[in-house]
């Protein structure tokens, strides 16, 4: 159960697979989640799907041969006012506050670049994200996620370390001992972002010496790697 003084309660894994790098104007290909409870770190739902073809944004073919997504998969996909409102739906479930004052957070791998696609898809279906999660207005009054990034949580880590020179989900999944398979695909990327993401909050809850000063699952990650 929730501790109902904790101001956010959750945070929500997402990861997007896209048509290209630029979300102003690639497509978004597929898009899966993850929510925890921030309390004691267990999972609350998930969700992943396929995104139709939307408006007039494009798909390079570089970057679909690097995610292995077809236009088939696709065309079997969701229309992206469906994965909207499902987002919506998803995103009501993660707020177990049931108030608009303690809105999940978003978390993720480079998040910022997820976030780039999530807001495109939100601004192309013209749904006020703001209602849904956490956000900061930027100086063009734009409401933008609040969110947490793996990437920059594990260069704090292990910024010291000279064996870590990439920083990608693949090295850092693998520095923390934590399972990654088919990497690439946004539900199996999301899994192991999760799983990445509660290793470090139970480091920032241990009292170094191996007890934790919160609730979070202590079974994690899971013990082996691979891709």
């Amino acid at each position: 159960m929730a501790n109902k003084e904790h101001k956010i309660q959750s945070v929500i894994i997402i990861d997007f697979e896209t048509g290209g790098l630029h979300a102003e104007k690639n497509a978004a290909c597929s898009v899966a989640l993850t929510s925890y409870n921030l309390f004691g770190g267990e999972k609350i739902s998930s969700y992943s799907s396929f995104i139709q073809p939307y408006g007039e944004y494009t798909y390079d073919d570089a970057a679909m041969k690097f995610t292995g997504i077809t236009m088939t998969q696709l065309q079997k996909g969701k229309s992206v006012k469906q994965v909207v409102a499902d987002l919506c739906e998803q995103f009501q479930i993660a707020n177990t506050a049931k108030t608009h004052t303690k809105k999940p957070i978003l978390g993720g791998h480079n998040i910022g670049f997820d976030i780039g696609f999530l807001t495109q898809i939100f601004t192309f279906c013209k749904v006020d994200i703001s209602k849904f999660l956490h956000c900061n207005k930027d100086g063009f009054g734009n409401q933008i996620p609040a969110s947490l990034d793996t990437m920059w949580l594990s260069r704090m880590k292990w910024g010291g370390d000279v064996l870590m020179d990439k920083y990608n989900l693949t090295a850092c999944c693998n520095k923390a001992n934590v399972a990654l398979t088919d990497a690439h695909d946004a539900a199996n990327d999301v899994a192991a972002t999760g799983d990445l993401f509660l290793t470090f909050l139970n480091d920032i809850r241990s009292d170094g010496n191996g007890t934790s000063s919160g609730e979070v699952i202590k079974d994690r990650p899971r013990k082996f790697f691979k891709i």
